[in-house]
């Protein structure tokens, strides 16, 4: 069995001339003198103990597994649960995480873009007039972008003109972008500096890789729509169901709430947990006050809240 290079799971300090002081024992425990870790030295050695056989990230190939995915989902839902089982000295794999995000993300907005297509194709049979290249590209897009061009447009293909869809996003939305672009950047100058903090970038890229999953949810009400439209399209005449437009209507904001609160545990639990660093309140503190201020520049700069309303605070 070969063992691995002895790096500090945490900093990646290479820790072979501690290995070379051992002259009649090895010691159980040690403490990485660069960043001040303490590790298990079986962790640092045995390259078995640095996967976990449910976890995605740990696959060997870049195929879908569907069930080692939904496991890996299922604890990142709770990330106290997560970062309980994964540690620091397990196997970091930033490409791989990103694939994951990639594969969720991607899958969710695929998924309600197919149920709209049909559902256009369903209503179509009804209302011929309703076939329209406006309403198929929107099965795609929206609610991201528009294609009429109402908004902060971004492209023009053909008639259509993609616009960002900014008055449907929500403060959620902003919140959760500006934390998962201003947690890493804060967290990697921290790491720069060998002050606060000392953590390999694979470890910051994987956590921020995890963080964009909430925005998964953005499509959720969509797809839960597009549904509605394809049980009623398939009636004859077409149905009135609109208990799942009911939902979408009242529980965008609740979802909304549950992935910005997601996104603050997240964090919180990487922080304290995940990447152990100490005192934990001072980085979360320091990182969200960043974040926050961050996800308001969007807001004020994609105007959609007035800077007189931040002022007023």
């Amino acid at each position: 069995m070969d063992a691995r290079t002895p790096d500090c799971p945490r900093c990646g300090y290479d820790q072979s001339g501690e290995v070379v002081r051992w002259t009649e024992s090895c010691p159980l425990q040690g403490k990485c003198p660069e960043c001040g870790l303490e590790f298990a030295w079986a962790d640092v050695l045995l390259p078995e103990r640095s996967r976990l056989t449910w976890m995605y990230e740990h696959k060997r190939d870049w195929s879908p597994a569907l069930g080692r995915a939904m496991r890996t989902l299922a604890n990142l839902a709770l990330p106290w649960r997560f970062w309980a089982r994964v540690t620091l000295a397990h196997e970091v794999r930033p490409w791989r995480a990103l694939w994951f995000a990639v594969l969720i993300i991607g899958g969710v907005w695929f998924v309600t873009g197919v149920l709209g297509t049909l559902g256009i194709w369903a209503i179509g049979r009804h209302y011929p007039y309703y076939l329209t290249a406006n309403n198929f590209a929107e099965a795609w897009v929206w609610p991201v972008m528009n294609t009429v061009g109402v908004g902060l447009r971004v492209a023009n293909i053909g008639p259509l003109s993609f616009a960002l869809n900014i008055e449907h996003w929500g403060a959620a939305v902003f919140l959760v972008v500006g934390f998962w672009v201003g947690m890493p950047a804060v967290l990697c100058l921290l790491s720069t500096t060998r002050q606060i903090s000392a953590v390999r970038g694979a470890h910051i890229a994987r956590a921020a890789c995890y963080a964009a999953l909430p925005l998964a949810a953005i499509a959720l009400p969509r797809l839960l729509m597009n549904v509605e439209i394809l049980i009623n399209a398939a009636q004859n005449p077409p149905g009135r169901w609109q208990a799942l437009s009911w939902l979408v209507r009242h529980g965008s904001t609740p979802l909304g709430v549950a992935s910005a609160a997601w996104t603050l545990l997240w964090w919180w639990f990487t922080i304290s947990r995940g990447l152990r660093l100490a005192p934990a309140w001072l980085v979360f503190g320091l990182l969200c006050t960043c974040s926050v201020l961050l996800s308001l520049v969007l807001l004020v700069s994609l105007g959609t809240v007035p800077v007189q309303w931040i002022l007023a605070f």
